[in-house]
């Protein structure tokens, strides 16, 4: 029965391929939205296997590579910034490097090599250091805009000579003032501080002429060596601000400005001094006037005029004066 079937399942199966094969193909690809299903030739020619296994026609290529250059950005490369190197033995160099040489002889003493390096190295800079002052020297000596001694001796009679010619300047200077101005004292009474910095005032009363105006915190006469006039306080030591007595003021009558010349206790030497700094902010003086009290810059040029300091020479190196000439219209 086995054998009978056997011959019969074999060409049932035959039969069914072979009919299989007759039938028209039922399976749909899918495409794309954009376009039918005769477009695409990828399933089309799906035969030929994946597109960039394929070559491209010598034409094609060439068209490509071509547009492809023109599509790329002309760039030229930038060359790397390299560090310029200093100079051997350079002052920058000496900056960077000598460290380092005097470094190895310290941490190894008996290194010879390193030590001979190191002196040798320490000697060519002491020479060049020796050198440069020398000549720094010839060229301030070769110019009086540069020789500081143009403007303030060096030698104890010329130093001495321009200190006593500004003492006068000084003195002849606070007389004016003194005809001019007066001085505001505030005080208390039984304090004595105020009657100590009292004795000072007056002294400038006497010397210089200046009027004092005796003005009371605690409605008390003033030290017997201001007189007996004398005013008492309303507002004027809040209005100045004044925090410790005695307080001293200067009155510029020409401005009405009142300036601070100090508050506490002062000498002799230091009241002129501040006298003259308070009378340069209030106005009374200039800045020519007050340079004639200082120890400095007070030679006459041949004119006969007190230079003040000299001016900045027409020789002088174009680029200083071109330096010189920024800085002036940068203030």
């Amino acid at each position: 029965m086995n054998k009978l079937l056997l011959p019969i399942a074999v060409g049932v199966v035959i039969s069914s391929f072979a009919h299989a094969q007759n039938q028209p193909t039922q399976t749909k690809k899918q495409t794309l939205a954009n376009e039918s299903g005769s477009d695409n030739k990828y399933f089309a020619d799906s035969e030929k296997g994946w597109y960039w296994y394929e070559q491209l026609p010598q034409d094609e290529k060439e068209k490509f590579l071509e547009k492809l250059k023109q599509e790329q950005p002309l760039t030229t490369p930038k060359p790397a910034k390299t560090k310029p190197e200093k100079k051997p033995l350079s002052s920058a160099w000496f900056r960077e490097n000598f460290q380092k040489y005097a470094d190895a002889a310290m941490n190894n003493p008996y290194d010879q090599e390193a030590m001979r390096t190191y002196l040798y190295l320490e000697k060519f800079m002491r020479d060049r250091a020796v050198a440069f002052g020398m000549e720094r020297q010839k060229a301030v000596m070769a110019e009086p805009f540069l020789d500081q001694t143009s403007s303030r001796p060096i030698a104890n009679f010329g130093m001495k000579t321009m200190n006593v010619q500004a003492s006068q300047n000084k003195h002849a200077l606070l007389e004016e003032m003194g005809n001019e101005s007066g001085l505001y004292f505030f005080y208390r009474s039984e304090d004595v501080f105020s009657e100590r910095q009292a004795e000072l005032v007056a002294q400038l009363q006497s010397e210089f002429g200046f009027t004092i105006f005796p003005v009371s915190m605690d409605g008390t006469p003033p030290p017997t060596v201001l007189g007996e006039a004398f005013e008492v306080n309303t507002t004027q030591a809040q209005s100045l601000g004044i925090q410790v007595l005695p307080a001293t003021y200067l009155f510029n009558p020409n401005t009405r400005a009142i300036e601070l010349v100090g508050q506490g206790m002062h000498s002799i030497t230091d009241l002129k001094d501040r006298l003259l700094f308070a009378a340069l902010r209030s106005g009374l003086i200039d800045e020519q006037q007050y340079q004639l009290t200082k120890p400095s810059g007070l030679y006459v040029d041949p004119n006969g005029y007190v230079t003040s300091g000299l001016q900045v020479p027409e020789n002088a190196p174009q680029e200083f004066q071109k330096l010189y000439q920024q800085s002036l219209s940068a203030q």
